[in-house]
């Protein structure tokens, strides 16, 4: 029913093993899908993983960036549902289960989005919201729900999800790193795509120096913002 993808780069490794060993006799399927990080890295990764049939580790030979790198760690799933982690980010059972619940209290979401990243981002006043190209603009401007925009550990509809977003990943289009998700989100929404904030999705973000938010976000604020009006606008 669900696949774990876990887009990476670098040597994140010690944050996602986490994920797979507390999720292994949960769910069937985890992706791993390495971004072009070097021999070093993908050596190690290789060696950790060794002999957990269930994980898939694909190394990349060239640098796609985030967005691309997602959208390649979907269509390598096979389940129906796919659950979106950044690789230096953690999730338990607890967030597997309440997707799950979601499935039958709130049905026919493209993307179920979490309600806490633990410990900094509460987005518990969306809870039970449904996200589309209708109102997206109205809730784009409260600050919090600027952060769920961009947070992308999301459980997607694999298949909606490709119809709209793989003819990008095929596509010269440059694709910014500090936003990857809001730019997802922009057309997810505009081909009329729902975003349900599922009660009881919750997961670990980690701040750290290598973090995409210190690398990318706090330094391209104009390029996020952006991508921010461009929600509004729908």
């Amino acid at each position: 029913m669900i696949s774990v993808a876990i887009p990476t780069h670098q040597d994140r490794i010690k944050y996602y093993i986490h994920t797979i060993k507390n999720l292994y006799n949960v769910v069937d399927e985890f992706i791993v899908v390495d971004d072009a990080s070097g021999d070093k890295v993908v050596n190690k990764a290789k060696e950790i993983l060794n002999g957990m049939s269930k994980v898939c580790f694909v190394p990349g030979k060239q640098r796609l960036g985030a967005f691309r790198n997602k959208v390649d760690a979907v269509r390598m799933c096979r389940n129906p549902w796919v659950a979106l982690l950044d690789s230096d980010n953690l999730f338990e059972a607890d967030y597997i289960n309440a997707f799950k619940k979601a499935l039958e209290t709130m049905p026919g979401c493209t993307v179920y989005a979490p309600v806490q990243s633990r410990p900094r981002f509460n987005f518990r006043e969306f809870e039970g919201q449904r996200i589309t190209s209708g109102n997206a603009g109205k809730f784009m401007e409260n600050d919090m729900f600027q952060v769920l925009m961009n947070t992308g550990n999301y459980v997607v509809d694999r298949v909606k999800y490709l119809e709209v977003l793989e003819p990008i990943f095929e596509s010269n289009e440059v694709i910014p790193q500090c936003c990857d998700v809001c730019f997802a989100n922009y057309y997810l929404l505009k081909a009329g795509g729902t975003i349900g904030v599922a009660p009881g999705m919750s997961y670990s973000h980690l701040d750290h120096p290598e973090s995409t938010y210190h690398q990318f976000v706090e330094k391209e604020p104009e390029e996020t913002l952006k991508w921010q009006n461009m929600i509004r606008s729908l």
